[in-house]
């Protein structure tokens, strides 16, 4: 849910305390100002309803399921896997790295292991580029990106032979920070 201005926590507990069957998961205060309940549609929706100056919009929760499959079909890898090199050598990305400036790479997922070649974490300054598991900011995006480009198990990325380098550089939570432009800066230092 939106609101039209920020409000505090306590507020939004006041807001939402008639609807017993209504609770709060998260309050926003940054990019936008809102909030995300969990409960039963009908209330939600009366909840909105009822304080239509203050909640600007509501948009449901919706889950999607990344296919990487769909992903190297969309930007025409199937197409580019049928290509050739000047000596009649089928283009696989044999030989190239691939930096994944992103939120990280689950480089222990199956189809994305046998190609990971290291990396940075410019988020937290380590040398674990692994994706942020930490429920409720959880992050899957770079390995998303990481499968399209370099998948090579079950499922194929458009170069199944190139090697991924994971440099995370982005707050799951933090879109747009100060910090976040930094650190993507840094990782076009990387190389």
């Amino acid at each position: 849910m939106v609101l039209d201005h920020p409000q505090t926590p306590q507020d939004i507990q006041q807001l939402i305390k008639p609807y017993k069957d209504i609770h709060l998961r998260h309050v926003f205060q940054e990019a936008i100002y809102g909030f995300s309940v969990e409960g039963n549609p009908e209330s939600i929706e009366k909840l909105a309803q009822q304080n239509s100056k203050q909640i600007i919009s509501v948009s449901p929760v919706n889950q999607y399921k990344a296919q990487v499959e769909e992903g190297v079909k969309i930007i025409g890898g199937e197409d580019v896997r049928s290509l050739y090199d000047k000596n009649n050598h089928r283009l696989t990305g044999k030989g190239v790295t691939v930096a994944v400036i992103d939120t990280g790479v689950d480089y222990t997922h199956p189809d994305l292991r046998r190609n990971f070649a290291g990396g940075r974490d410019l988020v937290d300054n380590d040398a674990d580029p692994m994706e942020t598991k930490t429920i409720g900011r959880a992050t899957v995006h770079g390995t998303h990106v990481a499968g399209i480009i370099a998948a090579n198990g079950k499922l194929k990325g458009v170069a199944p032979e190139a090697k991924n380098s994971g440099l995370p550089c982005t707050w799951p939570w933090r879109r747009g920070h100060n910090r976040e432009r930094v650190s993507c800066d840094r990782a076009g230092n990387q190389g």
